[in-house]
């Protein structure tokens, strides 16, 4: 299943590229790696030859066109582009592919799609893995030194003249996924659709974040290990593998969407629908993640094809659990959400529970406006906790300040003139919705004192 990753870099150090393709990094920091007399590592088993370079090194032959266009001198400039072309680790024993039929495809691929372009073509026989997939690095410069002819994924007349600068846009990186499907799929290797999307959509943050989270537990894990104790948690999870996982267990039990809401509810995880597309809200953040981030088994047409097909089965739905379990599911319930969602002081909390009892849908514990038959923990019986639902819909709304102090503590800022916690709408808002007003009027008032003043200062005419 050969793969295409595209990065660009701003770095103007072309000679960093070179450096990392030829010797040893660690692929958590990207530092390069010294052995113990402080030089380093050469890579082995590689291939490496440069394209359109003219007999020079890449970094000068770069710099040079660079100088003689006068692109690429500022910092925000994007330098040069990196392309990565992953085969499936079952091609070298299954199809064949070497390291030297790699570079090949790879040499051959850039020339084909990239002409014009000074190109460093580098093939490496295995990932940071270490589970033997060999990857070809394309390395180009951005700017375009050579007039080339008008390809299919380009759309401007930019595009092809020389001392222009290459543009990778969503339709190109389309078109470069298709001719890697392509060329697989001549060259008789694994291939899998990469246009489509997947039905687990992992970005390079999400797995990078795993692997640090996995390296960091099992560093964690050590002394316990060597100690003879088994420790309680071996696998880390990102929130978004979790937030999957509780998703699938969800639609796995409901037969409705308003089952499948209630279940995920349940969790503490809200499910909204916009325009076509759903979001899960978890209770530890304030923006929800769309169903886009996680796959494409959580878009709205996958979960509803899931709860049709559950009702066809007639799935059983649990809403009430069962009498002997109550007490037992309720606890274990109450303990769950209660690690992941805010927590009040016990000065707020006073102040919640005023809220509460002058309520007009309270009644002696009762949750009268969202009681649809669900066990609910209210919030008297939790201490300190958010848990109750109606408290967080109904009571908790009434005081601006107070739910702003619990439910977008990240997103919170304080007024800069009252002083005074609020939510802004935009990442500029300095005023709360008090002050806004104000500053407003006082604004305004100011921009035309200045314009008369510059209207008296202005020196009469006279005509000559």
């Amino acid at each position: 299943m050969a793969t295409l990753k595209h990065i660009n870099s701003k770095n103007a150090d072309y000679g960093a590229a070179e450096q990392y393709l030829l010797f040893e990094h660690d692929e958590f920091t990207m530092k390069p790696v010294l052995d113990e007399t402080g030089r380093l590592i050469p890579r082995e088993d590689y291939r490496l030859s440069t394209l359109n370079c003219g007999g020079e090194d890449f970094a000068v032959a770069c710099m040079r066109a660079n100088l003689r266009y006068e692109k690429n001198q500022r910092r925000e400039d994007v330098k040069s582009h990196h392309y990565i072309i992953s085969f499936d680790p079952r091609d070298g024993p299954d199809n064949g592919l070497t390291v030297d039929r790699a570079q090949a495809l790879g040499e051959k691929f850039c020339a084909e799609h990239f002409p014009g372009h000074q190109a460093l073509v580098c093939t490496h026989p295995d990932g940071h893995n270490h589970s033997g997939n060999i990857h070809v690095h394309i390395v180009i410069n951005s700017l375009r030194i050579e007039e080339v002819p008008f390809l299919p994924y380009m759309d401007r007349p930019a595009d092809t003249k020389a001392g222009c600068k290459h543009r990778c846009t969503d339709a190109a990186l389309r078109y470069f996924k298709s001719e890697v499907m392509e060329m697989c799929h001549r060259e008789g290797l694994y291939q899998i659709d990469l246009l489509n999307g997947s039905k687990n959509r992992v970005t390079d943050r999400e797995y990078w974040a795993q692997k640090k989270g996995q390296a960091a537990l099992d560093k964690q894990n050590a002394p316990m290990i060597a100690g003879g104790i088994t420790p309680r948690q071996t696998k880390f999870e990102t929130n978004k593998e979790k937030l999957r996982q509780t998703i699938r267990a969800a639609l796995s039990a409901a037969t409705s969407f308003e089952d499948f809401s209630s279940l995920l509810l349940r969790e503490g995880v809200a499910v909204k629908e916009s325009r076509g597309r759903l979001s899960y809200l978890t209770p530890d953040r304030t923006k929800p993640i769309t169903a886009r981030k996680l796959g494409d088994d959580f878009d709205r047409a996958a979960v509803l094809a899931v709860l049709e097909q559950n009702a066809q089965r007639g799935v059983t739905v649990h809403s009430v659990p069962q009498p002997q379990t109550h007490a037992a599911g309720a606890a274990e319930r109450s303990r769950a959400m209660s690690d992941n969602l805010p927590r009040m002081d016990y000065r707020q909390h006073r102040r919640a529970r005023r809220l509460v009892h002058e309520c007009c849908n309270y009644d002696g514990g009762n949750c009268l406006l969202l009681d649809d038959g669900e066990p609910c923990v209210c919030v008297q019986s939790i201490s300190l906790s958010l848990m109750c639902r109606w408290f967080r819909v109904a009571v908790l709304p009434l005081d601006g300040e107070l739910a702003a102090a619990l439910l977008y503590r990240g997103s919170r800022k304080r007024c800069a003139v009252c002083g005074a916690a609020f939510v802004p709408k935009s990442n500029r808002g300095k005023y709360c919705p008090d002050c806004a007003g104000r500053m407003k009027k006082i604004k305004a008032a100011e921009r035309k004192r200045k314009q008369r003043h510059k209207c008296h200062a202005l020196e009469p005419f006279k005509p000559a």
